[in-house]
């Protein structure tokens, strides 16, 4: 991470639309859901969703390749935290 750093954007969650092909498609809506519903109870914040040019770009400066999983994941949001009621952080790609 550079100094220049600054924190990804977060996306609203009634604007996330979980792609239904996805993998994760029922348990992110799930999630999603019970936030919206029992915001005391269950809370994730959304990064704004990578574009597939800034994936290559990942990809090409570390010398790796995502699966199309990660990629779909990063599209749909480019990490994402779960604060309640566990944690859970994906980073952002430019955490990585």
């Amino acid at each position: 991470m550079s100094e220049n750093y600054t924190p990804p954007e977060k996306q609203q969650l009634e604007n996330a639309i979980v792609p239904k092909n996805a993998s994760f498609y029922e348990e992110m809506n799930l999630l999603i859901h019970l936030t919206k519903n029992y915001p005391n109870d269950v809370e994730i914040e959304l990064n704004v969703p990578a574009s597939k040019s800034k994936i290559d770009q990942f990809e090409a400066k570390n010398n790796i390749r995502l699966t199309d999983e990660l990629q779909a994941l990063y599209m749909f949001a480019d990490g994402l935290s779960l604060l309640s009621p566990s944690y859970l952080n994906i980073l952002s790609l430019d955490e990585i």
